[in-house]
């Protein structure tokens, strides 16, 4: 750790979310370590950097301190292990008027989940015409899924493909 914050950390009263987001600019996973016991985690984009899945989750699922975004930056700096989390029907709900801008971010990581994701939007109004857009521009990738997921019954999945004009 740094003089700096060995300076600021000798008192606790003076490590305040601002020096926290320091240390976590400055070092991290370690610095998340740090800051993690006494943050009220209201600053999440500070953590855009951390990669640990087990720390992320904790954090999501803390209700106090539950006032977050969800960062498609997590997805990628765990390789898709928080995908599941943060591309859930409650998450992308409390996204609002902003979960067509998310949906336009996770789509670029080739996950399977992002299919599904963009099926299951398809008749979301807020997500406005981005899942079918986004459907219709990755058919390759998304073909095999999709026509998988129709096999079974899927309504919106026949629907998709419909979409993506694909037998």
């Amino acid at each position: 750790m740094s003089a700096t914050l060995c300076f600021l950390a000798e008192d606790e009263s003076r490590y305040t979310s601002l020096r926290g987001g320091l240390d976590l600019g400055l070092h991290g996973i370690e610095g998340a370590r740090r800051v993690l016991p006494t943050s009220h985690w209201q600053y999440l984009h500070w953590w855009g950097f951390v990669d640990d899945v087990a720390m992320l989750r904790e954090r999501f699922a803390a209700k106090a301190k539950a006032e977050w975004d969800p960062d498609p930056r997590h997805i990628w700096l765990t390789g898709g292990a928080l995908a599941p989390d943060l591309t859930t029907a409650k998450v992308l709900r409390g996204l609002g008027p902003r979960r067509a801008a998310y949906l336009g971010d996770i789509g670029r990581f080739a996950l399977p989940c992002v299919v599904d994701v963009m099926v299951d939007a398809l008749e979301d109004k807020q997500a406005k015409d981005l899942p079918a857009t986004w459907l219709r521009e990755h058919v390759g990738f998304a073909h095999a899924r999709v026509a998988a997921r129709a096999s079974t019954g899927d309504v919106r999945a026949r629907a998709a493909l419909a979409l993506m004009a694909l037998p």
